[in-house]
């Protein structure tokens, strides 16, 4: 069987070259003769827009975007999904990287055999607070209003609430929040069971 890679969480960001250099390593070494990459979110700490990669500022991105550009040139895969931190990702940076976007969760056929994908962050099913701002976020109406400021504007705004975020995990620890296992099947399978039947 051909192989398939399987990664989330990255937080590639500026903040972070040696992050970034392993994770162009990666691409260039152990990922090059993959059949398929698939992201499963968090690729970026955070991504304010596909306008991002023609701005000043913009480099990291449009790094990312070549690196998976390659890989798709090679004859792999490349399939990204949104997580709770990129989910502004759209056709623009999937175009310019050669990677079709996932619907999260989504179902895919690997190595013969059905397999349920998500990022995650839905299934904190106790978590109201986030599942509100998740929604809230997700929007149409909200992502408008926000993707109507400037980047400059929208970098800030995101780095302010970064770190926050980076804050609370410090008071609350960093144990997954909310998540119940007995919501999982029924958040992902709905009423069909994991075979879709």
């Amino acid at each position: 069987m051909a192989r398939v890679i399987f990664v989330s969480d990255l937080h590639l960001s500026r903040e972070r070259p040696a992050t970034n250099e392993i994770f162009f390593r990666f691409l260039a070494e152990k990922a090059r003769d993959a059949a398929a990459l698939y992201v499963l979110g968090d690729l970026f700490e955070y991504w304010i827009g596909d306008d991002d990669l023609v701005a000043e500022g913009g480099d990291l991105g449009r790094e990312v975007a070549a690196g998976f550009a390659e890989l798709s040139r090679r004859g792999a895969r490349v399939c990204l999904m949104h997580g709770n931190r990129d989910f502004l990702m759209g056709e623009r940076l999937c175009a310019a990287a050669g990677a079709t976007l996932l619907d999260d969760p989504t179902v895919e056929e690997i190595g013969g055999e059905r397999t349920i994908l998500t990022h995650g962050d839905a299934l904190c099913t106790d978590d109201i607070d986030y599942q509100r701002w998740r929604a809230t976020a997700r929007s149409e109406a909200w992502q408008r209003q926000f993707l109507s400021k400037s980047i400059a504007e929208r970098r800030q705004q995101i780095e302010g609430f970064t770190v926050g975020v980076v804050l609370v995990r410090q008071l609350i620890g960093s144990a997954i929040a909310g998540l119940r296992l007995d919501h999982v099947s029924l958040r992902l399978f709905d009423d069909t069971g994991p075979d879709g039947s």
